[in-house]
């Protein structure tokens, strides 16, 4: 029983990665609009006004940000693609359509408790077992 309990901490903590991912790049790509909205702000140099060196021009050293966490975000991207695809072709050898669509929607598609039973017409507490006996099943497989 005890091992059953680690299987299912361990699936737990699988699943959750792609979620955990995909929070991620959406908080980068927020600091890229971040960013770009700063670097709109940035007033390049008008006629007659001296210029700098590029050592101290804000506007590039943006713009080379934006550039860098952008790169790093196609990165991430292709990981969370990977990471789904590896998940969700885990998730179908279920033999269960509800299990399925329980873990489907909850690690996949990120949905809450609530919207998950509404999908399935089942009560909340209800989802809540099916999702725990999907996990169970799950590791069966995974571990």
């Amino acid at each position: 029983m005890e091992q059953v309990k680690q299987d299912v901490k361990h699936v737990k903590a699988y699943l959750r990665k792609a979620r955990e991912l995909d929070t991620l790049v959406h908080t980068k790509l927020n600091e890229i609009d971040r960013l770009r909205e700063l670097a709109e702000c940035l007033s390049s140099p008008k006629l007659g006004e001296r210029v700098t060196s590029s050592k101290g021009n804000t506007s590039m050293q943006t713009v080379d940000k934006i550039v860098d966490l952008q790169a790093e975000i196609d990165k991430e991207i292709a990981e969370l693609v990977e990471l789904i695809t590896e998940i969700h072709a885990k998730i179908e050898q279920l033999s269960d359509t509800t299990e399925k669509a329980v873990l489907t929607e909850r690690y996949i598609n990120g949905r809450s408790w609530e919207e998950i039973a509404e999908i399935i017409n089942y009560s909340e507490r209800n989802t809540k077992y099916i999702h725990g006996r999907a996990l169970r099943n799950f590791a069966l497989f995974c571990t």
